[in-house]
């Protein structure tokens, strides 16, 4: 006969055999201490254990149910019975670890197979459990775990269970375009299929969430100088599994300050005042040239400048990491010029006057000279002013003057009278033998007084007036006097050109004329010298007149008597 067995299973076996030669009535089956008969030649065994090794033996018997003939006999396993309770834990990047329960029944080991739908690997183990290692990130595994018999191939009904194993972390998680309200995120993707990313924020009291499928996602409506924390996760399929997060902290940029304005500008300091910056800041970095203060106030004075000089300052509002820096706003100011030094008045006529001064410590660009109601600018250090009043008080203001023509330093002044103007048509009337009266015109423009002076060349004599006339008295006879008439200003200093005239008093009248010697054609003349100064004697008879240094004249032509 031909033995064999068909649809083994974990409890049950069907055997089928050829009928012998010959006759035969039925059949016993023989397992273990058990046995069946059957008419058949073929016998359904029920009731057997799962993964148990069993030898079948089949007799055929004759008609007297007692006589037997040879036996065959075939061994086998029953197949073992499933797992139970296959469940998974611990899944990684790069493993998962797997846990059942012992089927009922026999079993030698456990076949582990799992496959990503391209490969398929196995594993053999005796233990309810197996960690399954290099595995790849972020793909879907199908894990089947089978009982297999003390033969080392009757395999039980596998249970199976699909997994995906973690994803891998994001790469390179980077943050760009920082701005005061956003930042962009950008990472490298994993190398597995990912379904989505999920992005986390806090800071100031956010805590926001999105999802995106992009490697990259810009984040807006963030407060300006504010530490964000930003975390990414990779998702795979429906969020059934997450990576760990990648996170990365930033912040973002303050505000710019707001209303920048500079005030109190010295020739060596200004001082700069701002507005806070809406939002968050720490501090604010000051620069100007090549030099940076910072400060928490929203005001700081600048010192240790040059005079003259264009500085440009520039605030920017920092974040507490000390480095993010907002927007730059800057303000451009000259300090002020210093004072000018050494200024003189030189060359004062009655209209003009020559002002000169030194250039002051620093830079300027020009000077500005105030006197009245008038400015003229010059860029030299001297400037002559002109169409001057005669006789006028004037006060001179010297700035000097930054390159932008605005920023001033502070004034020199020097406060002077012009010389005033001659006197006019000045003549002498009423002359006397001890007095000449004086008049004259008004000289154009101001004065405060006249200064009347003579001299008969070894005396000099001067009297004020404020009349444009003068009596001057007590001279002496027959004296040549030079009278010189001068205007002077209101500061009792400043004299005008003088006007001069030169004029004789009378000579007194001679005393004790006598005639003496008289003949018939001549007569000698005599008398006595006048008081005072005289020259000559002119002695005027008819129609003649004769001179002579002496106090007698002889020899006469003629004369009538």
């Amino acid at each position: 006969m031909n033995l064999t067995a068909d649809d083994i299973t974990t409890s049950s076996v069907l055997l089928n055999w050829t009928k012998p030669n010959g006759q035969s009535s039925r059949y016993r089956v023989e397992y273990e201490d058990k046995n069946m008969t059957t008419e058949n030649t073929s016998i359904q065994i029920n009731d057997l254990i799962s993964g148990a090794q069993y030898t079948f033996k089949v007799f055929a018997v004759a008609a007297d149910h007692v006589t037997e003939g040879r036996s065959i006999q075939i061994s086998l396993y029953t197949k073992p019975n499933v797992i139970g309770n296959l469940i998974e834990s611990e899944v990684t990047t790069s493993s998962v670890f797997l846990s059942w329960n012992e089927p009922t029944g026999n079993r030698s080991f456990f076949k582990v197979k799992w496959t990503d739908k391209t490969n398929e690997k196995t594993k053999e183990t005796s233990n309810t459990s197996h960690n399954i290692t290099d595995l790849t990130a972020g793909l879907n595994y199908t894990f089947c775990i089978t009982a297999v018999a003390a033969d080392n191939s009757t395999e039980g009904n596998a249970i199976c269970i699909s997994q995906y194993t973690r994803p891998d972390v994001i790469r390179n998680l980077k943050v760009t375009n920082i701005t005061t309200s956003s930042v962009f995120l950008r990472w490298d993707e994993p190398i597995e299929n990912i379904t989505f990313f999920k992005i986390t924020w806090t800071g100031d009291d956010a805590n926001e969430n999105t999802t995106t499928t992009s490697t990259s996602y810009d984040i807006t409506y963030l407060t300006a100088g504010v530490k964000y924390t930003f975390c990414v996760t990779a998702v795979i399929e429906h969020n059934k599994r997450e990576t760990e997060p990648s996170c990365i902290s930033t912040y973002t940029e303050p505000n710019v300050i707001g209303n920048l304005t500079v005030s109190e500008v010295t020739t060596l300091s200004v001082f700069l005042s701002w507005n806070e910056p809406i939002g968050n800041r720490s501090f604010f970095k000051v620069k100007w040239t090549d030099k940076t203060h910072e400060t928490s106030n929203t005001f700081h004075n600048i010192t240790d400048l040059t005079a003259g000089v264009n500085y440009t300052f520039c605030i920017t509002a920092v974040a507490a990491d000390n480095s993010t820096e907002g927007g730059v706003i800057c303000i451009s100011q000259y300090t002020k010029p210093d004072v000018i030094m050494n200024l003189t008045a030189d060359d004062i006529t009655t209209s003009s006057v020559l002002l000169n001064w030194t250039k002051p410590i620093g830079q300027s660009s020009c000077y500005r000279v105030e006197y009245e109601d008038k400015n003229v600018t010059t860029e030299n250090t001297s400037i002559q002013i002109n169409e001057l009043i005669s006789g006028a008080q004037y006060t001179f203001k010297v700035f000097a003057v930054a390159a932008d023509h605005v920023t001033e330093g502070r004034s020199i002044q020097i406060s002077l009278y012009t010389k005033p103007n001659v006197i006019g048509n000045l003549t002498v009337s009423e002359v006397t033998t001890l007095s000449v009266f004086l008049s004259w015109n008004e000289p154009i423009g101001n004065r405060s007084f006249f200064e009347v002076k003579w001299t008969d060349k070894t005396n000099d004599k001067t009297k004020e007036t404020s009349n444009t006339s003068h009596n001057i008295t007590d001279l002496t006879a027959g004296v040549n006097y030079t009278f010189c008439i001068t205007a002077v200003a209101a500061d009792n200093s400043t004299e005008g050109d003088a006007i001069c005239i030169s004029q004789f008093t009378e000579p007194d009248v001679i005393m004790n004329l006598t005639a003496d010697d008289i003949t018939t054609s001549s007569l000698l003349l005599n008398w006595t010298k006048p008081n005072g100064q005289i020259s000559c004697y002119r002695v005027e008879y008819d129609d003649k007149n004769v001179t002579t240094e002496n106090t007698a004249k002889c020899d006469w032509e003629s004369l009538s008597v």
